[in-house]
């Protein structure tokens, strides 16, 4: 039983087991729940502290099973970061978010330090941190892309 639900939560509802850009699917699959919660901050935060607590122990176990370093098919890591990099706004109109997005999977490819550095700590760590990291680089950016569209120049 734990192992099934293990599974569910690493694949993020089987989500990582689409055969191709199964990370992209992960991230895009977050953004739901920021439309259903994203204004309701007493929700969202804790659903997004929730969801990095799990990901770590879920990620180290899918890890060993499957005897491969951060396999594919793990993307709970993509879905917390992605709702990282839409954490603590509001009101963010759907271009915005899919920026958000955009921005996410750009980090996350990329992997800028410190997030390239991150993935070799172990278990879930290593799995999970990168994500947290592009998810706070692609917060950043939106930022400063929000405040540079919103200045009266």
């Amino acid at each position: 039983m734990k192992d099934k639900i293990y599974r569910v939560f690493a694949s993020w509802f089987y989500i990582g087991k689409i055969p191709f850009a199964p990370g992209t699917f992960g991230s895009a699959s977050a953004i739901p729940l920021y439309i259903l919660t994203g204004e309701h901050k007493f929700i969202f935060i804790p659903m997004v502290v929730i969801l990095f607590s799990i990901s770590i122990p879920v990620s180290s176990y899918i890890e060993r099973r499957l005897n491969r370093k951060d396999p594919s098919v793990i993307v709970i890591d993509e879905v917390v970061g992605q709702l990282v990099a839409i954490s603590f706004f509001s009101g963010l109109d759907m271009l915005s978010v899919l920026l958000s997005f955009i921005l996410f999977r750009f980090f996350d490819i990329i992997k800028p330090p410190p997030a390239s550095l991150s993935q070799s700590l172990e278990g879930g760590w290593g799995i999970v941190i990168d994500d947290i990291i592009a998810g706070v680089y692609a917060n950043l950016t939106l930022r400063i892309f929000l405040y540079i569209g919103s200045a009266n120049i």
